[in-house]
């Protein structure tokens, strides 16, 4: 073991021969296009919800968001925008509990996640605000994945205090474990809620008034479940 730590610390402190050096590939600003590449993009209507279908080579594999407008959401409830998202997919519906949906997903999905979408536009006074529901899938299994989002959007059960109750701690876990590796994003949040409408809404769905709202919410799903 001595002979073999040796022989790596004489390879790894040895110099590269410049022949050597010279075959590893590189590129210079000469070798990268100056114009940006553009996404074939098709956009339609289906039973009057805007669509847009971006034409890429995906090894067949279909990738699906469905994007449901934020816009409507009352300021005191966006924190819940993100449990909510979480809620859809780790509640069960009214036809399957949480671990059989969870089955059901892995078997005939590459996976799907929820997460909110917030940001400035240009030109304009209101944010955009979003909470995507993305899924992928073989092309295949596009009719499962069709079905499943439509089951955990129409069908979700939210009812369920103790496991929601899980989730809310999960998320409080989550935030407090980020507050020193991630303080230089959280004070960010916090500085970008001052001075923008998308800055304050993002930070009311991840920053530290989040993290505020997860504490409070803990002692109102024990004290006031029913409200």
């Amino acid at each position: 073991v001595r002979a073999s730590q040796q022989t790596l610390q004489r390879l790894q402190s040895t110099p590269d021969r410049p022949e050597d050096l010279a075959r590893i590939p590189s590129l210079s600003l000469a070798d990268l296009p100056r114009q940006i590449r553009r996404v074939d993009t098709e956009a339609a209507a289906l039973d009057g919800v805007a669509c847009r279908f971006n034409n890429l080579a995906t090894d067949g594999i279909v990738y699906l968001d469905l994007a449901l407008d934020l816009r409507g959401v009352r300021d005191q409830l966006l924190p819940l925008v993100v449990l909510y998202g979480r809620a859809l997919l780790e509640m069960g519906t009214t036809r399957e509990d949480y671990v059989a949906l969870g089955q059901r997903i892995g078997t005939h999905t590459g996976g799907l996640h929820a997460h909110q979408l917030v940001s400035p536009v240009r030109a304009g006074t209101e944010p955009a605000t979003w909470l995507v529901v993305r899924g992928k899938a073989l092309a295949g299994q596009s009719e499962q994945l069709a079905a499943i989002l439509g089951d955990v959007l129409l069908r979700g059960r939210l009812d369920l205090r103790e496991r929601f109750r899980q989730i809310v701690l999960e998320e409080k876990a989550r935030e407090e474990m980020a507050l020193i590796p991630e303080g230089h994003r959280i004070v960010a949040a916090r500085l970008s809620a001052r001075f923008t409408a998308a800055g304050r809404l993002a930070e009311a769905m991840g920053g530290v008034s989040y993290l505020f709202y997860l504490r409070r919410l803990l002692d109102q799903i024990d004290s006031a479940w029913p409200q």
